[in-house]
């Protein structure tokens, strides 16, 4: 659904990896909310 690679996207979640504002858009988009969304209540 993203477009990105299932082994970068483990790398995000674990921590290995830093995500882009673009790979954090394309996750908003794909769960249908917004980016800011995505760290309300952080």
């Amino acid at each position: 659904m993203t477009g990105v690679g299932r082994s970068y996207l483990a790398k995000v979640e674990v921590g290995t990896r830093n995500p882009t504002v673009d790979f954090l858009e394309k996750i908003a988009i794909s769960l249908d909310t917004t980016l800011g969304n995505l760290f309300e209540n952080l």
